[in-house]
């Protein structure tokens, strides 16, 4: 077993999924169908490397072990992807499906698996944008319907949310600075500061939601890629406040409209407006929000690969441009 501690992050019913407590988690920085409806989940390593340990979200017994070939244009991508499906410990009738993940060799079908066991290795799947992270993707099946692309169980999120009732003003008019802590040719990994950031176990960048037509704000923890995915998800204990229409902020500027509220999930999703992303006097194509259980890391995304002249340790304020 991976000696990370591991929590849980998503439910359905009695069925948890966990990651790692140094690691992030995202419902909504995705284009495809599950992570525009919440019912998948991507959970990815605090190292971010392709070719590393994967550790089972679930307990369960592996019932499928499936591989499937597929098409890229870009460079060093997995020729297949895998599935790896497990049949849950906590209710035989629902299976988790696993997605990016080339099985170790020693996993087999009928074998049982505990949270944290190592499952496999990571893989640049041809279903990733050039920018995308190493993670496994996660979703909770019914027995009779496993494997499609539609059709997964509906997630609800299983960490507590703080409640930032005395903070709307500030969180609206709080700059984001961020320091350099890590690049590649696709993104640049930024640390926030520590006020941008909620205070609770699960963290994420705080936003304000503008009520349409009044001076209201309320506020919430972001998860999202934006503009480019066109779509994101903002969890926050005011869902049964907000109306589609208001306004979604970052340090004071505009950033999308609410389009539909679920007060039983204390969330609220959003469509971006078009915007760029400016930081040390250069153009990005959008920004990366995932969700934290450790660390306050956002990342920006080139507008093509590039070569940095950047030094770890630069620090400036992330701007939203229209």
């Amino acid at each position: 077993m991976n000696s990370s501690k591991f929590t849980p992050v998503a439910k359905f019913r009695e069925n948890l999924i966990h990651a790692p407590e140094d690691g992030f988690i995202s419902f909504f920085n995705s284009p495809f169908y599950s992570h525009k409806n919440m019912t998948g989940i991507d959970i990815y390593p605090s190292q971010l490397s392709f070719g590393g340990d994967v550790h089972s979200p679930v307990s369960g017994t592996i019932s499928k072990i499936q591989s499937f070939r597929g098409h890229s244009t870009l460079p060093n991508v997995s020729k297949l992807e895998y599935l790896i499906l497990v049949q849950n410990d906590d209710d035989p009738s629902v299976y988790t499906k696993i997605l990016h993940v080339k099985p170790a060799r020693s996993l087999s079908q009928g074998e049982h698996v505990e949270i944290g066991d190592k499952i496999g290795e990571y893989i640049r799947s041809f279903f990733f944008a050039r920018w995308t992270d190493p993670h496994l993707h996660a979703e909770f099946r019914p027995k009779d319907d496993t494997v499609r692309a539609r059709g997964a169980l509906q997630l609800n999120l299983c960490q507590k949310l703080d409640n930032f009732s005395k903070e709307y003003r500030k969180i609206s008019e709080t700059p984001l600075e961020a320091k350099l802590v890590e690049h590649t040719p696709n993104a640049l990994f930024l640390e926030v500061n520590e006020d941008a950031f909620s205070k609770h176990k699960l963290t994420g960048l705080k936003v304000s939601i503008e009520k349409l037509g009044e001076n209201v704000l309320f506020s919430g923890i972001i998860d999202a890629g934006i503009p480019h995915f066109g779509h994101g998800g903002i969890f926050t204990e005011d869902a049964y406040r907000i109306s589609q229409g208001d306004i979604v902020k970052i340090n004071g500027i505009a950033i999308g409209k609410i389009f539909e509220t679920d007060p039983f999930n204390k969330l609220v999703r959003f469509r971006p407006y078009s915007f760029h992303i400016r930081w040390k006097d250069m153009a990005f194509k959008g920004i990366s929000f995932r969700l934290s259980l450790k660390d306050r890391f956002i990342k920006i995304i080139t507008k093509s690969m590039n070569s940095f002249q950047y030094q770890i340790g630069d620090f400036d304020i992330i701007k939203f441009v229209s």
